[in-house]
């Protein structure tokens, strides 16, 4: 979310500086992510009873990392809103597989608050990465400051790779009982 946060500030800066698209190419990047999301939300459809969700999660984070990084790489108009749409469907899987993964792991009983805290902190490194983006683009440029923001991401998954694994595997699959009454 510390990415996501920064993504709305640079996809302002990558319109106006980078692609030299103005106001309208802030709105058709922007619609490149949501169109992504509602992509990626179909997408997310297929993880109905999967039984390891750490993969997709993973895949997910690298599919909003590698595309900033090849934004930063190669600015082109068409090749931003392919990349955005991207990171939007990315996003869908993410937040998918991430929540699922949690109601798995976490006893019912304390589920409400991990969620609160989630929540809480989702919210703060949101607007920590709004607010810090600026400092950035100003520092490196908005290209480095693309490739920082992907880099990150992939670096997060290759550091908690394994434990995100393991946290998996413990974690209990959904009754196929309830997943017969879903799919019905």
């Amino acid at each position: 979310t510390l990415v996501a946060g920064a993504l709305q500030v640079y996809i302002v800066v990558v319109a106006f500086d980078l692609l030299d698209q103005g106001e309208a190419g802030v709105g058709y990047l922007n619609s490149a992510v949501g169109v992504g999301a509602l992509l990626g939300g179909i997408l997310t459809l297929s993880l109905a009873g999967v039984r390891r969700l750490s993969p997709p999660f993973a895949l997910g984070v690298l599919g909003w990392g590698v595309p900033l990084i090849l934004l930063g790489a190669w600015p082109e108009f068409a090749v931003a809103l392919v990349l955005l749409a991207i990171v939007g469907a990315a996003n869908s899987v993410v937040d998918v597989a991430g929540f699922t993964l949690v109601q798995r792991a976490v006893p019912d009983d304390v589920l409400a608050r991990i969620f609160g805290i989630i929540q809480m902190l989702s919210l703060l490194s949101l607007g920590l990465g709004a607010l810090l983006a600026p400092a950035v683009v100003g520092t490196a440029g908005i290209q480095w400051a693309l490739a920082a923001a992907g880099g990150f991401l992939v670096v997060l998954v290759a550091l908690f790779w394994t434990r995100l694994a393991r946290i998996d595997a413990t974690a209990p699959p959904p009754p196929p009982e309830e997943l017969r009454i879903l799919a019905s």
